[in-house]
């Protein structure tokens, strides 16, 4: 019965890191980073299956055993990526060696784990395991702090539930590591980690349904502090007005997929520069130009069409949830949109 509903975790585990892969593929057509994002779920998916399959006796290998380092290198890379201009390239692949080396070290755990002896190399190769494990982690979190108390020295703008994020991440990775520690003592096979994390899966996939916007990332690099000192006065004045064209003249506030990337790429600037134009020239942050537009919009529509639902005409203006649009429209009109609704009708009548 318990191996039973062990194996009924981990394959609702399975089936929430595919969907959510899925949902990640989706989001990477607009945000490539989320790709990474959406490989580590789907090694999670595979790996839960290994589990679930030694679990049930199906296998008698455990290819999966080294595994575990696996997961911090990849949401260190992929926080590095939110955060810093560093891109992912080969060299990156020296990451992944210390995962290799204990793998070679260790085959013959992992090929026969039933019959293996264990000696004092696999003592040391697991230590070595946890060592790397927690300094990935603690590398991960260090850049997520770092931010935290450096924001003014990075182009990348994210909203306090998009670092709840990278923290939740690496929150994730340290509760896995710390049930290592009961199923160590007790000498448990109940595979507690992977338990752990499959429940955790059900309450990241419920948030996320929630509140979509929480992956709705704004990553841009790291300020270069020279370039952005030896620009002219007059070519910063001139991206100013080629901003206010695209976002007055031609409402380029409504569209819903509108990112700093994408408006760089639509004047023809590198995203460190238009951040910097808008925030030495113009004195505002990117979400502040175009949510401001977007509220003014839905106002005005909102006293022309009283009638049409106020969540349309948010959708209209280019907002992907209603949380954001609610949020945005109380941070710029001091109220929520039903009570300036009903501040326009008694103005009306």
């Amino acid at each position: 019965m318990e191996r039973t509903m062990i194996s009924a975790i981990l394959l609702a585990g399975m089936i929430q890191s595919l969907m959510l892969s899925v949902f990640l593929v989706g989001k990477s057509k607009t945000q490539p980073l989320f790709w990474l994002l959406a490989m580590i779920h789907l090694c999670f998916a595979l790996d839960l299956s290994l589990v679930m399959a030694w679990q049930e006796h199906w296998v008698s290998s455990r290819w999966n055993m080294m595994w575990p380092l696996l997961y911090p290198v990849l949401f260190y890379l992929f926080i590095r990526q939110c955060l810093t201009d560093t891109k992912l390239a080969w060299r990156d692949v020296v990451h992944f060696l210390p995962l290799c080396m204990m793998s070679l070290i260790c085959v013959d755990l992992i090929m026969s784990p039933a019959n293996t002896l264990l000696t004092t190399r696999h003592l040391l190769v697991a230590f070595s395991l946890v060592v790397f494990y927690l300094g990935y982690c603690l590398a991960g979190m260090r850049l997520v702090w770092r931010y935290q108390i450096r924001q003014s020295t990075y182009q990348a703008n994210l909203s306090n539930a998009n670092v709840t994020v990278l923290w939740g991440m690496c929150g994730s990775l340290l509760l896995a590591l710390i049930m290592v520690l009961p199923q160590a003592t007790f000498n448990s096979d109940v595979p507690l980690p992977y338990l752990a994390v499959s429940l955790l899966l059900f309450v990241i996939t419920c948030a996320l349904l929630l509140r979509p916007a929480l992956l709705h990332f704004e990553v841009w690099a790291e300020s270069d502090v020279e370039t952005a000192a030896i620009q002219p006065d007059e070519v910063m004045m001139a991206l100013s007005q080629d901003i206010l064209q695209l976002m007055d003249s031609q409402q380029y506030f409504l569209k819903p997929e509108l990112s700093l990337a994408s408006l760089a790429d639509e004047i023809g600037v590198k995203p460190y520069l238009l951040s910097q134009v808008l925030n030495q020239v113009m004195g505002m942050k990117f979400y502040d130009l175009v949510n401001r537009r977007r509220i003014a919009y839905i106002c005005a529509r909102m006293e022309k069409q009283p009638s049409k639902a106020v969540l349309d005409l948010a959708f209209e203006a280019g907002f992907n949830s209603k949380s954001t649009f609610n949020a945005a429209f109380k941070k710029y009109q001091s109220c929520t949109p039903s009570q300036y609704k009903t501040r326009l009708k008694s103005t009306n009548s």
